[in-house]
């Protein structure tokens, strides 16, 4: 028997999601590196560098909307060497996103693979166990 409401076939939301957690765990590293360092204009333009690269790299990685959401929570850094302020806030929002980005790509496979499972003839993803097997185990 079909389910009569199947779900709809997810939209793509991310690319690479391996590439975005290097970008992820890159930025995270200089952020605890650079955090209790002096940065001096050198060091600022490499980070700044660095963060228009990993900004390229996710909008590359994500869907328009994702993209646009990003400009949103994290605009460009502007001409000119920014400050250390300046460029440790646009390092937190960068970072702060990509968590959020990852939060959510969790819950919503999570969500799926519960979905497949509720739907009659449904299949527990791989490494989790049967919905038959789990049947009463909270109830």
């Amino acid at each position: 028997m079909s389910n009569p409401h199947p779900l709809p076939a997810p939209q793509p939301e991310v690319g690479d999601v391996s590439e975005l957690v290097r970008v992820g765990n890159v930025l995270s590293t200089l952020a605890e590196e650079t955090r209790l360092v002096d940065l001096d204009e050198a060091a600022r333009e490499r980070l700044v560098a660095i963060h228009r690269a990993a900004v390229d790299t996710i909008r590359e990685n994500v869907s328009a909307e994702l993209g646009e959401e990003l400009t949103e929570f994290v605009p460009p850094i502007g001409a000119g060497t920014p400050s250390e302020a300046e460029l440790r806030i646009a390092q937190s929002s960068l970072t702060g996103w990509l968590s959020g980005l990852f939060a959510g790509l969790q819950a919503a496979y999570a969500g799926r693979a519960l979905a497949r499972q509720l739907e009659p003839g449904g299949q527990a993803p791989p490494g989790l166990p049967d919905a038959a097997t789990r049947a009463g185990q909270y109830l």
